[in-house]
């Protein structure tokens, strides 16, 4: 007996889709948010809930599930002792909400692939946005006083005034790690295309240049090195698999340098983009003098932190650096379980894309953790709803095909072992 593709269709429909038009469409920067999330999100909870009310866990007995678990009581105990209680609580809570949706996306490897799907129809929302916003500044700015609120509104219009395009958004990051999105999906499918032999799709190369316009519209200078990382590491995985292929990869690479550059130098937009890397008196932009705040904070509490969300205390927007704020926060003890889950997650999403068969899917997931690692250093990826959903998204992903390769099963037959055993 398998899992039709009706019950995959009403699993993602009724846990996925909810939980992510919470944390991407009507989050709450929007207007129009409260009871649609509160519905929402007691809906996604309930059905969960439900699901797993007869599953038999020891079944995800593996080390990422572990890991997980162990950071959680890490983090729980962390709130014991920490100065900013009432702030965690509901990041715990969504926390824990996550960690029932790894284990949502381990009853069927398609709905991992349903989400990334999804994420890339709203990355070409985002993208599109943000190029209406930059032909048509004053319509878009008019929607967006309109549809967010009096706080949103005001940081996107300030950020505007800087030359910062976020299109129908509250936040640059997000607009960001949307563009990247969209060209880590655009670019995987031109590679997979190179090494199967295949024409190059010039729709591929068209939408790899608008995600790299976009991603320079908002200015995010973190997410350009994220940008480099990310796309250089993907080529190093591709290229232990097709090595034949490197004199089109360096073609490739030999035009993204040139639309890049164009966009960089002979425009306006980009020309600023690159004062903000030359043109300051701290390019860090105070995260150094945050840096040796918190730093000096920690003496004496390294082993097992100050307490979970004290760092906020400290700076109210957080330390612009995860493994910094963890360690902060919860000492060497809570940053060695999030380094070893980092590190399980990050390979053994590459051991799955070369052992995939140059399935898509499977690279974007890399490409999203790399994403994700590199701008931890720069920003604060753990502690925000929408980027820690974003991850927890590659740990289902890749997490329901390690529990194939632990049943000995394959693609085919996984549906029908978890129909029968649970």
């Amino acid at each position: 007996m398998k899992y039709s593709s009706r019950k995959v269709n009403g699993l993602f429909s009724l846990v996925i889709l909810p939980w992510f038009s919470v944390i991407y469409i009507f989050t709450r920067w929007y207007t129009i948010n409260t009871l649609l999330n509160t519905a929402l999100f007691i809906i996604a909870a309930v059905i969960i809930l439900q699901l797993f009310s007869t599953c038999k866990f020891k079944k995800y007995f593996l080390p990422t599930f572990i890991l997980l678990v162990l950071i959680y009581v890490d983090y729980f105990v962390g709130m014991l002792y920490s100065t900013y209680l009432l702030g965690q609580i509901s990041y715990s809570v969504v926390f824990v909400f996550c960690l029932f949706m790894v284990l949502a996306y381990a009853q069927n490897t398609a709905i991992g692939k349903k989400t990334f799907e999804l994420l890339v129809v709203f990355s070409i929302l985002s993208c599109g946005a943000i190029i209406l916003q930059a032909i048509f500044p004053q319509a878009i700015n008019a929607v967006n006083r309109f549809v967010l609120q009096n706080e949103a509104y005001n940081t996107m219009y300030l950020t505007y005034l800087k030359g910062y395009m976020s299109g129908v958004n509250g936040y640059v990051y997000l607009s960001a790690i949307f563009s990247l999105i969209l060209f880590g999906w655009a670019f995987i499918d031109l590679m997979i295309r190179l090494a199967k032999r295949h024409p190059v799709s010039w729709m591929d190369l068209a939408i790899m240049a608008a995600s790299i316009l976009t991603l320079i519209l908002t200015h995010k200078r973190a997410m350009i090195v994220c940008f480099f990382i990310a796309t250089l590491i993907t080529i190093f995985i591709f290229l232990r698999q097709r090595p034949r292929i490197i004199g089109k990869v360096l073609f490739i690479v030999f035009l993204l340098m040139i639309i890049s550059y164009i966009l960089v130098t002979k425009t306006e937009f980009g020309q600023a983009l690159m004062l903000r890397f030359t043109d300051v008196e701290d390019i860090s932009s105070g995260r150094m003098y945050i840096y040796s705040s918190v730093l000096k904070d920690i003496q004496g509490g390294l082993l097992f932190g100050k307490g979970t969300g004290s760092s906020y205390t400290i700076f109210s927007s957080g330390i612009h650096n995860i493994y910094l704020q963890i360690l902060h926060d919860n000492g060497i003890v809570g940053l060695s379980l999030w380094v070893v889950l980092f590190i399980v997650n990050l390979f053994s999403g590459i051991k799955r894309a070369i052992e995939s068969h140059f399935d898509p899917d499977s690279y974007l997931n890399v490409f999203i953790q790399i994403v994700f690692l590199v701008y931890g250093f720069f920003g604060n990826p753990l502690f925000n709803t929408a980027l820690l959903t974003l991850y927890f998204c590659t740990i289902g992903y890749t997490f329901s095909y390690s529990l194939i390769e632990k049943r000995g099963l394959n693609d085919e037959n996984w549906n029908s072992y978890f129909s029968e055993s649970t």
